[in-house]
C-alpha cells in the first residue's frame, strides 16, 4: 500500500496535539474543555468561550507540485484571556517561536503520524479586538508534508 498525504483535518488534529504538547495550549479531540487559564485549540470558527482560544482552520492544500508532497496553508488564530492586545500578541509568538522551522533551523519534524518536512510562517497579520473586545491575531503557516 501506498503512502497518502494527510488529509486537511488530520494535519489540523497534529498541529493541535504537537501545540498542546508544546504545552502551550489544551486539546481534546471531543467534549467540552474544563475551566483554565491555558488556552482550548479549535477548528472551523472561533466560539465565544473560552476566552482564551488557539483557532487553526486548513484554507488550501496544494498538490500541483507533487501530489504526494502537498504543501499547505493553514491560518492561526490566537485569542488572550484578558483583554490586552500584548497577550494575544505573546501567545502568537510563543507558538512561532516553537513552530517555525527557520527559526529553529530544522526540518523533517514528526507531528504523531504527520512527517513535516518544513512548516514556517508566511503572514503576521495585526491583532484587533473582537466586538467583546478581546484581542486576537492570525497568522498563517506553510507546512509542507511527505508521506513515507
Amino acid at each position: 500500500m501506498t503512502a497518502r498525504p494527510p488529509t486537511s483535518d488530520e494535519l489540523e488534529a497534529a498541529l493541535a496535539q504537537r501545540i498542546a504538547d508544546s504545552g502551550l495550549a489544551r486539546y481534546q479531540a471531543t467534549g467540552a474543555y474544563p475551566a483554565s487559564e491555558v488556552p482550548a485549540i479549535f477548528f472551523g470558527t472561533m466560539p465565544d468561550k473560552p476566552n482564551a482560544a488557539i483557532l487553526i482552520n486548513v484554507y488550501n492544500d496544494d498538490r500541483d507540485r507533487d501530489p504526494h508532497t502537498p504543501i499547505y496553508l493553514v491560518q492561526l488564530r490566537f485569542r488572550s484571556n484578558t483583554g490586552s492586545r500584548r497577550d494575544a500578541e505573546q501567545l502568537g509568538n510563543r507558538v512561532f517561536d516553537d513552530l517555525d522551522d527557520r527559526v529553529n533551523e530544522r526540518s523533517n519534524s514528526q507531528w504523531g503520524p504527520i512527517r513535516v518536512l518544513h512548516c514556517h510562517r508566511h503572514l503576521r497579520a495585526p491583532a484587533a479586538p473582537d466586538a467583546n473586545g478581546r484581542w486576537s491575531r492570525p497568522d498563517s503557516y506553510t507546512i509542507m508534508t511527505n508521506p513515507s
